[in-house]
């Protein structure tokens, strides 16, 4: 089985899951509360029971679920009408037993505390939900508004929208994998309207940044979400560890990139990026080792596919250089980019961006004598990519390694990456290696449009994501 694919049958297990509560059995018990006072009554509840929690404006109420269901028969908590329930102050509700799923709930308003939102065990499932402003009075406070503490767990047609302090809106701590978000909508996530503004979503490993492929997996998915205007600190979704997928999402106008930041063998595929023009809207960027970027459908962007150099951590060969280390006992170096190898590109379309379409050795001694990122992508395959540029300019840039031809950096090779069947129409190949791996076109067809070109893609509306409720109430 490949690394990529590891986790797969655990997040299917997952959405299945989801589509089973829609059918609990009509004999199961169903449990009223009415206010928090009477929210010790969660503790009389079974598995297959229906907690119904009635409509109206719930204020600091803390909901602590100790005991869940069974794989059978979940235990499900719900508001009586959907989006009916409104959790204000410094609400919370976490989650700490199995198979238990909170339904139909809105959080909103100024929250001053830990996360709203805290899935603390397995299998346990957020969704129909939505969460809007729930930012401290001192936004230097950091807290997400979903955390993943556990394994196996969902957040389902979800909104997010307003969040201004640091933390992601949805993280998981280290050692917790095998989660999933899909067809959440993240609306109006500003992009550094205050200094303290956070990115996305987050997905660590098991130990931070340790490459073995067994010991840092994340193996969670983040699938078939819209991303509306939401570019937090401008990374709007940061992969740190192995094994993660990021499938069939569109991003809107979000001045930001999917980062991925550290870890191997992740699958991007299949997503939608629809930059509109705006400052700052990018694509992917990438490190990393075994990685599948395929399918993918970037334009109007400032820049597309980002490639980085990788971080030399042989010899400090200025003096200067400042690796971190991992807190382990002994240490463990920490590269600051990890160099791209074994990583395909395939299939993807770009149209209409602003700057280069790939990068495909990009920041060449970034940082610089801090980093020491001088180890050029290798054996990399970059295969069946179509860009058309209507306004001309260098599709695909790179910088040649050692070019600069600085005494300090050693004599290093490479294995050279691959080009096979790629396409310019109406731009140029600034990057020598890769020249004859991409066929020039100089002139758009007769007839050419954007519309066209993007015909075979199919963005998400927020008709596709988030509750049902929310559309009639804010949207």
């Amino acid at each position: 089985m490949k690394p990529a694919t590891v986790f797969i049958n655990h997040v299917f297990s997952v959405i299945a899951l989801a589509a089973a509560f829609h059918s609990l059995s009509l004999s199961a018990r169903e449990i009223p509360i009415s206010n928090p006072a009477e929210l010790k009554e969660l503790g009389s509840a079974l598995p297959g029971d229906v907690v119904i929690l009635k409509d109206g404006t719930w204020a600091d109420a803390n909901i602590s679920v100790q005991k869940g269901g069974s794989a059978e028969s979940p235990l499900v908590i719900r508001a009586e009408t959907p989006g009916g329930v409104v959790f204000t102050g410094n609400s919370t509700l976490n989650i700490r037993a199995p198979y238990v799923t909170a339904d139909g709930f809105l959080f909103t308003g100024p929250h001053d505390k830990k996360e709203p939102v805290g899935l603390r065990s397995h299998h346990g499932i957020l969704r129909n939900s939505a969460i809007i402003d729930c930012n401290p009075e001192n936004l230097e406070t950091p807290f997400s508004w979903v955390t993943f503490a556990g394994e196996n767990n969902l957040v389902d047609h979800c909104y997010f929208t307003g969040k201004d302090n640091p933390n992601p809106v949805i993280s998981n701590y280290s050692g917790f994998c095998h989660n999933a978000v899909t067809a959440c909508y993240f609306k109006g996530i500003p992009h550094n309207r205050t200094k303290y503004t956070a990115r996305i979503i987050e997905l660590w490993g098991g130990s931070e940044f340790d490459a073995k492929w067994d010991f840092n997996g994340g193996y969670s998915t983040v699938q078939g979400n819209l991303f509306d205007r939401a570019g937090g600190d401008g990374s709007i979704i940061v992969i740190k560890s192995n094994g993660n997928r990021v499938i069939g999402n569109t991003f809107l106008a979000c001045p930001g990139v999917i980062n991925m930041r550290a870890g191997d063998y992740n699958v991007f595929q299949d997503n939608i990026f629809l930059g509109k023009g705006v400052k700052g809207t990018l694509g992917i960027r990438m490190s990393g080792v075994g990685h599948i970027v395929q399918g993918n459908y970037i334009s109007g962007c400032d820049e597309g596919i980002i490639v980085d150099y990788g971080d030399y951590m042989d010899k400090n060969l200025t003096g200067k250089y400042a690796n971190s280390f991992h807190f382990a006992t002994p240490p463990i170096p920490i590269p600051s980019y990890t160099q791209v190898k074994k990583v395909t590109f395939k299939d993807n379309v770009l149209v209409g961006n602003k700057n280069a379409d790939l990068d495909l050795a990009a920041r060449y001694k970034v940082g610089w004598p801090r980093w020491q990122t001088i180890l050029a992508p290798e054996d990399n395959l970059v295969e069946n990519n179509r860009i058309v540029r209507p306004n001309g300019g260098a599709a695909v840039v790179g910088t040649v390694p050692g070019a600069d031809k600085d005494p300090v950096i050693p004599k290093l090779t490479f294995l050279p990456n691959k080009y096979v069947g790629n396409v310019i129409v109406g731009g140029t190949n600034s990057f020598e290696p890769s020249k004859d791996g991409f066929k020039i076109k100089t002139k758009l067809p007769a007839g050419w449009t954007e519309a066209n070109e993007a015909a075979n893609f199919k963005p998400l509306t927020p008709a596709d994501v988030g509750p049902d409720w929310i559309r009639s109430k804010f949207l």
